[in-house]
Parts: structure tokens; C-alpha cells; sequence
């Protein structure tokens, strides 16, 4: 979308086993646009996929992290004070806007017994890991948008 970009980052470049991933999703748009919640999500695997001498095809993939979290979601004043059953007059609408630049921090734990990213060509193991973020509530985009960072 061209009034939407979003960027992923890292708060470092390397992340061992067992340390805690932190960073932020930046949103920037040049006009208001209707969200309902931003999420991050932590996404790691081994892909395996090679031709034996025979010319049979084995691949297989093994997921080490999937985990997701909501980084803000669009709230009423009313919601807030959890006072939505006393107020008739209160605000139901379900989808905030963003405009200008909106900063969104994610922290992840990574556990102990994670493999390291690798990639070269050539070689039938691939270990990828992947942070991406979310927009739910972007009519003009579906129902979600996915933007990604690979480490």
C-alpha cells in the first residue's frame, strides 16, 4: 500500500539462545488509515529438501519458534476505564487510526536449545528465523497485512 510503510527492527543484529529478542515495529503513513491491532510474530524453522541418486525427491521441515503477540489494539476511552456496561452512550467502535509515525516495541524470549540461522546455496538445510508484523483492520489491504524481517 503506498500510504503504509512498516518497518521491522532488532534493538541488536545477533541473538543467542535464551536471550530475550527486542525491537520495534515502526508504522509511518501519510494519512490516517483505519487499524484495528498490531501483532509481531517470532517464526523459526529447518527446511531440508534434497534429490537423491535415484531422483527422489525428500524435503521435510521442522518449526523450532511460533509464537505471537499483540503490540497495541484500538481502544475506547470507556473500554479503558472498564466502563462500557455503564456508559449507554459509550463509543463501540471497534477500529482506531494511525497517521504519521507510530512506534511499537516486542520483546521475545528465545529458548536454549535453538539452532543457529543458516543459509548458503547449494546446500539442502536451510535454518531461518523471521520476525514480522501484522496490521489487522486494513480494508484496503484485507483483513491483514504481513511485513517481514528475516535474521
Amino acid at each position: 500500500m503506498e500510504n503504509v510503510r512498516v518497518e521491522v527492527c532488532t534493538d541488536k543484529a545477533v541473538y543467542v539462545p535464551g536471550q530475550s529478542i527486542t525491537g520495534s515495529v515502526f508504522i509511518v503513513t501519510s494519512k490516517a488509515i483505519p487499524v484495528d491491532s498490531v501483532r509481531a510474530r517470532l517464526y523459526g524453522d529447518i527446511s531440508v529438501q534434497f534429490t537423491n541418486k535415484d531422483f527422489y525427491s525428500f524435503a521435510n521441515r521442522r518449526v523450532f519458534v511460533n509464537e505471537e503477540k499483540e503490540l497495541w489494539h484500538y481502544s475506547t476511552l470507556q473500554e479503558m476505564l472498564d466502563m462500557t456496561s455503564v456508559d449507554m452512550n459509550a463509543n463501540h467502535r471497534k477500529t482506531g487510526f494511525l497517521t504519521g509515525r507510530s512506534q511499537f516495541r516486542f520483546a521475545f524470549q528465545l529458548p536454549y536449545e535453538l539452532a543457529t540461522s543458516f543459509s548458503c546455496s547449494g546446500s539442502p538445510v536451510q535454518v531461518k528465523y523471521l520476525i514480522s508484523a501484522s496490521l489487522k483492520g486494513l480494508k484496503a489491504l484485507g483483513p491483514s497485512e504481513v511485513f517481514d524481517q528475516y535474521y
